[in-house]
């Protein structure tokens, strides 16, 4: 059965969260265009774009934004704190920098979300990569959440104790740098 044709809209919705999920940016663009498919879009577009999340398809969660199809709905993207939750449970960190750093996003996610829950799930889930991301780059705030997390047992201790010299290095490096420009600026 061919989805491009076929005149049953439900389908066309079908074909589209299908290509969403296996991440066929080619085939998302195609079935964008069919005509028969913007009421569908109009209602469905966020579970398509969580779709796209939970694929780790960066280039279709990037089309859902900058699209003129489909960025104008007033309401895509209004719970990127679920998006971006489910991209890191997935560990989908393209789809995580995606979805903080874009100018695309309007209303950015809470990266606080829930109580920190999507830093505990990454701790909870011992997402190397992710966390330094959240650590390093992000400089995500220690919230007491985070540290009443770290210092609980209810995961690995040893594993909670290495997320600890994260944050402890961190802020060790704040520390230099303001040091050496504070010699820096004595010098002049």
């Amino acid at each position: 059965m061919n989805y491009y044709e076929d005149d049953d809209i439900i389908d066309l919705g079908i074909a589209l969260f299908k290509a969403c999920e296996q991440g066929d940016f080619n085939k998302v663009q195609e079935l964008l265009s069919a005509t028969k498919l913007k009421d569908v879009i109009k209602i469905q577009h966020n579970n398509y774009l969580l779709s796209a999340c939970l694929s780790n398809s960066v280039d279709i969660v990037r089309y859902f934004f900058t699209s003129d199809t489909i960025r104008n709905y007033n309401d895509l993207g209004a719970n990127t704190d679920y998006e971006l939750l489910l991209s890191c449970n997935g560990n989908h960190l393209d789809v995580v920098k995606f979805l903080l750093e874009s100018d695309d996003i309007i209303i950015k996610p809470n990266i606080h979300y829930k109580d920190d829950l999507i830093f505990n799930n990454t701790l909870r889930n011992k997402q190397v990569e992710l966390l330094e991301y959240l650590i390093f780059d992000l400089q995500i705030e220690k919230t007491e959440a985070i540290q009443r997390r770290l210092i609980s047992n209810q995961n690995d201790p040893d594993f909670n104790k290495q997320v600890q010299k994260l944050f402890d290095t961190r802020d060790l490096q704040k520390e230099l740098d303001t040091k050496t420009i504070n010699i820096k600026r004595n010098k002049l």
